[in-house]
């Protein structure tokens, strides 16, 4: 025969009272932890760039060549490109130098890099979309009197 089965402590209720003390006690050791989620200090979007920038590619009668379908490449990649291209030219020329007041004459020459690179590791799907050379653009956004100025510079043409 089977004694009578232990008898089991009646279960405590959650005292929900506690909670609003929790809370505190761990957002003031984030706060003193300074850079622990989400109490961060560090500035991520606090301030915008002046200007924003994009690149593209088009053939010599200026017709845009979309680089995914056209490259199967994103433009994204030819601006990281292009940035690496850039800071490798500040260092060799000092790094007192910003990168958008570079000579011309250097910009010219990543923008050819660039586009020596998209023909020997992305070469176009189909050749005949290109007519002529193959030019590199930026495109640059600013607010300027509350409406967005775009300007467009050749870079490279190959």
């Amino acid at each position: 025969m089977d004694p009578d089965p232990p008898e089991v402590p009646p279960r405590k209720k959650f005292n929900w009272l506690r909670l609003p003390w929790l809370a505190l006690v761990f957002t003031l050791i984030c706060l003193k932890a300074k850079e622990f989620f989400p109490f961060s200090h560090f500035p991520m979007y606090s301030r915008f760039p002046a200007a924003s920038t994009c690149l593209y590619l088009a053939d010599e009668t200026d017709q845009v060549l979309f680089s995914r379908p056209t490259f199967d490449v994103a433009s994204s990649t030819l601006k990281k490109i292009m940035g690496t291209k850039l800071k490798a030219a500040k260092k060799a020329a000092g790094d007192d130098v910003a990168l958008d007041e570079l000579p011309e004459a250097v910009r010219q020459k990543a923008g050819l890099e660039v586009l020596e690179w998209v023909m020997a590791t992305h070469p176009p799907k189909d050749p005949a979309v290109i007519h002529g050379k193959l030019r590199l653009y930026e495109l640059e956004y600013r607010v300027k009197d509350g409406k967005i100025e775009t300007t467009r510079t050749l870079i490279a043409e190959k």
